[in-house]
């Protein structure tokens, strides 16, 4: 009975001399975790979203040819702005005893990032890097075919390159850019569209271009 009455005086006194002193803390971890999370999102909403025009383009290639012989280049886009492609030149006519046609082929990968949005139609690029498989020069024969390294055409010497988006005017496009799109567009020399109907990958150092569909 009389270690009852004790128990209860003690804690008549604990209630007594802390009662509202308790609080009730957010473990550290727990606190910095949220505020991480808070920081993070505040950030992701000041980022620039000129990058999400990469998760924004045709699932279909980009393509560069003059709809004339044998050859072209392909690429494909990421959400990330990372791509991957390929060129190739079939010369059917072009063999020997040990072979009955060449073709130069590359298979390249890279990644491009967004300079700046110039207008709703239009954004600068950025060639941050790229690599190719095959070396420049190298030959190998594999079933009678001889196959000869080559260089992924249409990004020659790229450095920046213009995205147009389908709708852009076409009065300021350059002649070069022109020369390699009129076909893809649908165009005739002296008659072109006043505005794009698909995209346009434009390597200005090269005046090259590479069309896709809408």
């Amino acid at each position: 009975m009389l270690k009852v009455l004790l128990m209860l005086l003690m804690f008549l006194l604990y209630s007594v001399v802390f009662k509202g002193t308790l609080s009730v803390s957010v473990p550290m971890d727990y606190a910095e975790e949220e505020s991480y999370s808070e920081e993070a999102a505040a950030a992701a909403e000041e980022a620039p979203a000129e990058d999400s025009i990469f998760a924004e383009l045709p699932s279909t290639n980009f393509v560069f040819a003059s709809g004339a012989g044998g050859w072209a280049t392909e690429l494909r886009f990421n959400s990330d702005g990372s791509f991957a492609g390929a060129y190739h030149d079939s010369e059917m006519g072009l063999g020997s005893d040990e072979y009955d046609a060449t073709v130069y082929v590359c298979n390249f990968q890279g990644q491009m990032s967004v300079i700046e949005k110039v207008d709703e139609y239009t954004y600068r690029l950025k060639l941050d890097w790229i690599d190719q498989t095959e070396t420049p020069g190298e030959e190998w024969i594999d079933e009678r075919v001889r196959y000869v390294g080559g260089s992924p055409y249409g990004l020659d010497n790229a450095d920046e390159l213009m995205l147009y988006l389908p709708g852009r005017p076409t009065d300021d496009l350059t002649e070069d850019c022109i020369s390699w799109i009129f076909m893809a567009e649908g165009w005739s020399w002296d008659e072109r569209g006043s505005n794009l109907s698909g995209y346009v990958l434009y390597n200005i150092n090269a005046g090259e271009a590479f069309t896709a569909s809408y």
